[in-house]
């Protein structure tokens, strides 16, 4: 009895020292689920029209990403979450973005909105916001301007402090990242880094050996060991080709990959561009 007693003063004890850490875990996960609350620090607009705005913010890493919002009642909403691409063309606002796709008319205020089932925390109807399963719903004239849009390849930092990736080459979704295996040769892989953007905990490494690559016209081309990649921001045409197409089980965040069997399913230029592309004809 006496070991009972002191065993559950115990777990009072544990409970009562963790229970408002609990208490602040839960807070901070219930605000990341709500609709719409804007996300990062020291945010502020670099465009502001009407009731929209494309903020800059930076997140607990310190990198700074763009999003877009509109203001509800006075408060701002978030629409679309690392915004890559904007533009303002004809008295409507395009805005391209990991998350989705909007078209607002400036002069009336309303905003037509594709976000990814993905992130359902963005599939929010806000007044004045209709939204669409797809962002080949949107008319023809804004569907155009969205697929203007596009990432552009760049060299990104590290990710994190303590991972070991060496360098990043990408277009904000898809990086080239140089790593050190365990057996501690060095090696590029392809990541879908999407997911990580996000925080949703993990990335997709779509190709574990890459031989070599090039880029040209805003289009990466890649030879890997297990196939090939050509990825096209601009347009949101991004192809793979696995050369053990039975067996690869892939998985994405966004169900916009191609998966073919061979070359011959892709364009003639795209096809010769990737024969082109050296093997490093390791065993």
């Amino acid at each position: 009895m006496v070991w009972r007693r002191r065993s559950g003063r115990l777990w009072q004890g544990l409970l009562f020292l963790w229970l408002p850490t609990l208490i602040l875990l839960g807070v901070l996960n219930l605000r990341q689920q709500l609709p719409g609350l804007p996300q990062g620090a020291n945010r502020r607009a670099i465009l502001r029209i009407g009731d929209f705005a494309v903020n800059r913010y930076t997140d607990a890493q310190g990198q700074e990403y763009l999003d877009l919002t509109i203001s509800i009642q006075g408060k701002p909403r978030t629409l679309i979450n690392r915004v890559y691409d904007y533009r303002v063309q004809q008295g409507k606002l395009y805005v391209r973005g990991v998350t989705g796709a909007a078209a607002a008319d400036l002069s009336t205020g309303v905003c037509r909105l594709y976000a990814s089932k993905q992130y359902p925390r963005y599939r929010y109807a806000w007044p004045g916001v209709t939204l669409v399963d797809s962002i080949q719903r949107f008319p023809l004239a804004d569907y155009r301007c969205l697929q203007a849009l596009g990432e552009r390849y760049q060299a990104f930092p590290n990710p994190a402090p303590g991972r070991q990736t060496l360098l990043s080459l990408g277009c904000g979704r898809f990086r080239i990242e140089q790593s050190v295996g365990a057996d501690g040769f060095r090696r590029l892989q392809l990541a879908d880094a999407q997911a990580r953007e996000l925080a949703v905990g993990y990335t997709v490494r779509i190709f574990q050996d890459i031989e070599s690559y090039q880029l040209e016209n805003e289009t990466l081309y890649i030879r890997a060991r297990e196939g090939y990649a050509c990825l096209r921001p601009q347009g949101g045409e991004f192809t793979v080709v696995y050369y053990d197409y039975g067996s690869k089980i892939y998985y994405s965040t966004m169900p916009d990959i191609h998966i073919e069997r061979s070359l011959e399913a892709l364009q003639p230029h795209d096809r010769l561009l990737l024969s082109r592309l050296p093997s490093a004809n390791r065993t």
